[in-house]
Order: structure tokens, then sequence, then C-alpha cells
């Protein structure tokens, strides 16, 4: 489950990094929905702390002209790693199967790499994925991802699927915790939502 609060402006924005926003947001706990107000930071994440049911939700906030609705309320998305999938394909010479019986066969390892979004407020957007990923205790990089999602409804979940290529995914899958640098923008690149996820390598 991936927990966003609702958030509303009541005062005018000035758009920028660290811009103080004056907002109303509701807490996302069903069994309370209570409604604070407060100054949170733009483009940054922020913790909402519910005075009434104690319940933190922690979210990345850009209140841009690609966010910002007619009724000030603010779009989000939120992000969530769910696992790296290993599989291996095989393929015979000139794309016939009886060719394996000789032997003439390749297989490729591939590696998957599934994450779910919650996008709200951003029905009939296409939006932007990008990933890199890294090895966590020397820094060195593996690959960058990129990946387009198109949303359809005002509150949706959408699992997705990054494709890691052929020729790194053995080195991928052999290393220790990896850190996964996620972004996710609209098509003109505004930033919705980031943050850093530390992995394990696994077999799903």
């Amino acid at each position: 489950m991936i927990d966003l609060v609702q958030i509303a402006l009541t005062k005018a924005v000035e758009f920028g990094i660290g811009k103080i926003l004056d907002v109303m947001w509701t807490c996302s706990a069903s069994e309370c929905r209570e409604v604070i107000e407060e100054c949170i930071s733009n483009v940054s994440h922020n913790s909402f702390n519910c005075t009434n049911c104690s319940k933190i939700v922690t979210q990345f906030t850009n209140a841009c002209p690609a966010t910002i609705h007619d009724d000030n309320k603010i779009a989000h998305v939120g992000l969530i790693f769910t696992g790296v999938a290993p599989y291996r394909k095989q393929y015979s010479f000139f794309g016939l199967k009886n060719y394996s019986r000789l032997g003439w066969v390749s297989a490729v390892d591939y590696c998957d790499l599934h994450f779910s979004l919650r996008c709200v407020g951003l029905s009939g957007r296409q939006l932007i994925s990008r990933a890199n990923v890294s090895d966590f205790h020397h820094g060195n990089n593996y690959f960058q991802l990129q990946g387009v999602t198109s949303v359809g409804h005002s509150d949706q979940i959408l699992n997705n699927t990054f494709q890691i290529p052929p020729l790194i995914s053995g080195r991928f899958m052999s290393a220790g915790l990896l850190a996964i640098d996620a972004q996710i923008e609209t098509a003109i690149g505004d930033i919705l939502c980031k943050d850093r996820y530390v992995l394990q390598p696994r077999l799903t």
C-alpha cells in the first residue's frame, strides 16, 4: 500500500525548490481523515504527522503549474520497488525450434526490476520513470533505466517493470546491496517524486 495524504494550497504559491507552501492536508487513515493546516517545503519530501491519530506519512510534493488543480489540490505520486525477477530466454538459430535438437541454441539472461506507482490527480498524463542503479557500498554505477507510463484514472496504482539489459544482468544479480535512485517526472520534466531505495537482489 502506498500512502499519500491529500494536500491543497491555502495561499498563493511561489514556485521553486525550497519555497514554503501554506497547505491544508487530510490524514490518509480511513478511520481518521483529520484536516490539518501547516507550512511545508516545496519540491521536497515532507513528513505529515496527524495530531489526531498519530499516523505519519512522508511524501514528495511539487506544487507547480503541472500539478495544481483548479480547486488548489496538488497532484502527487508515490513509488515503491517491489522486487527483482531474473529469467532466461532461449533463442535457436534462424528462429527455428528444431535447431535446438542440434544444440544450436543461445541462452540469454534477463532481469526485471519491478516497481509500483500510485498516481493521484494525474489522469490522462504521461509520466517518465527514471532509475539510476549503483553499488550501495562502493558507489559504482551499474546502469540507468527509463520508462513511460500513462495514467488513466484520478487515483490509480500502476505496476511497472524496468528490463535490465542482458549483458549486465549477471553482474547485477551477483551484486550485494543496490542503491536505486528513482525519479518520476511529467513529460515536460517537472519532478513528481524522487527517492533512494536499497534493494537486495533476489529471486521472486
